[in-house]
């Protein structure tokens, strides 16, 4: 099997057991250009490349220094706060003043417990405020740090890592809460996969977005001929992803990320990403759902054996995983959900409020992926807006807009008949949207999503919505509005991720509509509290470059010839039949001209 080095990245620092492989072979091509290769080399060259192409792709390796690195971290941890505690007591605490306490605790005790049961409903309520505003505060705070990891996935070295963080350590609070950053990125694949820490014991999975143009057509190219499927017993599944290596290798890990947030205690595990990288966080994220379930039917039906037999271990036993929290944020994801999978989801209400979508309101990756055809409409609108100005500027120049006579009759006449024929590109949209429907199913958000308007200036609730948020994708009124704001739709400037961290920094933190959930009264972190380069962490087999079998390259040009014939049929037969039609409502109006 041949391999194609198709993407080097010398920016990115690999790990350190990387850097101590020789790099004989690349020095000789270096200084020698002119020089005959033998096949000896190339044959060495090509083995070394396989065996690092399929080291890469055993996941245990990496996973294993991940999990040895989290313990140590812990003991680290652990050791510091024990220590610290004992110091505390042994200073603090003289031998006197524990007899005093131990010899007044119990004439303190009758007289406290009437007290207390007379404030036990006071206390109540108040704590049930409090417990409310803490979840929600701190619900908030994921949801900031999972945008604030996306953006961190897209950096290849720690300088630069560094210098974001203290670029927006005094735009949130949630800066300092991040403690660990652990990088892993395959050898076959460009997605690169952030593991990291807070404060709060959560364990994030942040994927990144697509960063190469070929890989953004290839990507438009898979949602536009499947979407993701889900079952209880197969998970979630897309065939042409998987045919490409784009994220079969994330669903493979699940399992383990699991045991890692068990073993360590980690309340929850959330998986997030911006663009094509929240489709690669939705699709563990599935996996995991079915892995908690099944852990619940394996634990509970074999009772004596303590031992399942997985895909990929990191212990050897499978205890039951559903106690740890599942959650999702993505920001600018594309609608890639089958319609099977948004029923079943809306069908299981405790699986659908484990996802979470964050769009801005001109953001055209997921109007695109949702209703493939939007640039049709665009050009029927224009179309249909070109006409109408037409009409009244031909009538206008010519002298035919008279208040008498039958030159408003024939005016009222020119201006119903072209918008008549209009109305034949219109059906013909909505027919090649029912057709695709039929073969391909249309991409779909889960119920979950807020989408953030320019106007309200805060973001809006769908679940709380009578209508989906997909109506507002592909309605020709809100059509009209993304013309308006062609900037934001056709620059892509709702699509970066920085638009959407100003917009969660405002709604989200002091003075956004979202409240204040700042204990301190400001939005800032502190400085000294930030990650330093001893938290971040490349993983065994980070590999800056890219390679690729050529089985996958084959696949890759299969799948993106067969999208963009597909896609191209489809505008360039649109223009086929509606073109002559437009012609058609134009050539009347001169025509009755040089009749007259």
């Amino acid at each position: 099997m041949t391999y194609y080095i198709i993407d080097k990245n010398t920016n990115t620092p690999p790990h350190p057991t990387l850097q101590q492989q020789p790099s004989s072979t690349h020095h000789h091509h270096h200084h020698h250009h002119h020089t005959t290769i033998t096949n000896n080399e190339i044959i060495s060259e090509n083995i070394e490349i396989e065996r690092n192409y399929e080291n890469c792709c055993k996941e245990s390796s990496w996973l294993q220094e991940l999990s040895s690195l989290i313990e140590l971290d812990q003991r680290y941890k652990n050791y510091n706060h024990d220590s610290n505690m004992i110091n505390e007591q042994f200073n603090n605490l003289k031998i006197d003043d524990s007899i005093k306490i131990t010899n007044t605790t119990t004439t303190t005790t009758t007289t406290t417990t009437t007290t207390t049961t007379t404030t036990n409903t006071t206390t109540n309520t108040i704590n049930l405020i409090n417990d409310f505003d803490n979840i929600l505060k701190e619900k908030n705070d994921k949801v900031i740090i999972s945008s604030i990891l996306s953006k961190l996935s897209y950096f290849n070295d720690k300088a630069t890592i560094l210098w974001y963080l203290e670029l927006i350590v005094k735009k949130s609070h949630c800066v300092e809460k991040i403690k660990k950053l652990y990088y892993f990125k395959p050898l076959h694949t460009r997605t690169k996969l952030l593991i990291a820490f807070d404060d709060e014991e959560n364990m994030y999975c942040a994927f990144q977005g697509t960063v190469n143009s070929s890989d953004l057509i290839l990507d438009v190219c898979c949602g536009f001929l499947e979407k993701i499927t889900y079952s209880d017993q197969n998970g979630p599944k897309h065939s042409l992803f998987s045919a490409c290596s784009r994220v079969e290798w994330a669903q493979s890990i699940v399992n383990e990320l699991l045991m890692i947030a068990n073993r360590f205690g980690k309340k929850q595990l959330i998986f997030t990403g911006h663009s094509i990288g929240g489709t690669f966080a939705m699709i563990p994220c599935l996996e995991a759902i079915k892995i908690q379930k099944q852990s619940i039917g394996n634990t509970t039906t074999t009772t004596t054996t303590t031992t399942i037999t997985t895909t990929n271990t990191v212990g050897g036993n499978q205890p039951r995983l559903d106690h740890i929290q599942l959650k999702c944020f993505t920001f600018g994801s594309p609608s890639f959900l089958h319609m099977t999978s948004k029923k079943y989801l809306d069908e299981n209400p405790q699986c659908n409020e484990i996802f979470e979508n964050y769009l801005n309101e001109f953001d055209i990756v997921p109007m695109m992926s949702h209703h493939p055809f939007i640039f049709i409409d665009f050009m029927y609108i224009i179309m249909c807006i070109s006409t109408f100005i037409f009409t009244i500027g031909y009538h206008v120049s010519n002298g035919a807009l008279k208040l008498y006579g039958k030159t408003l009759d024939q005016l009222i006449y020119n201006l119903v008949y072209p918008f008549i024929m209009l109305s034949i590109p219109l059906l013909i949209t909505k027919l090649m949207y029912v057709i695709y429907q039929y073969f391909f199913s249309i991409g779909l958000q889960s119920k979950f999503t807020r989408v953030y308007t320019h106007s309200l200036k805060k973001f809006i609730f769908f679940e709380n919505s009578d209508q989906d948020v997909e109506f507002s994708f592909k309605s020709i009124k809100n059509h009209v509005k993304k013309l308006i704001n062609y900037k934001k739709l056709i620059l892509i400037h709702d699509h970066k991720l920085e638009s959407y961290l100003s917009h969660l920094f405002n709604h989200y933190q002091i003075g956004g509509s979202g409240g204040s959930y700042r204990n301190n009264g400001t939005n800032g972190s502190d400085p000294s509290n930030l990650l330093t380069c001893n938290d971040i962490f490349y993983l065994q087999h980070y590999h800056p470059e890219t390679i690729e079998t050529t089985h996958t390259l084959r696949m890759k040009n299969k799948i993106l010839k067969k999208g963009l014939l597909l896609l191209g049929f489809c505008h360039l037969l649109w223009l086929f039949l509606s073109i002559p039609i437009f012609y058609q409502s134009l050539y009347y109006l001169c025509l009755i001209k040089t009749q007259s």
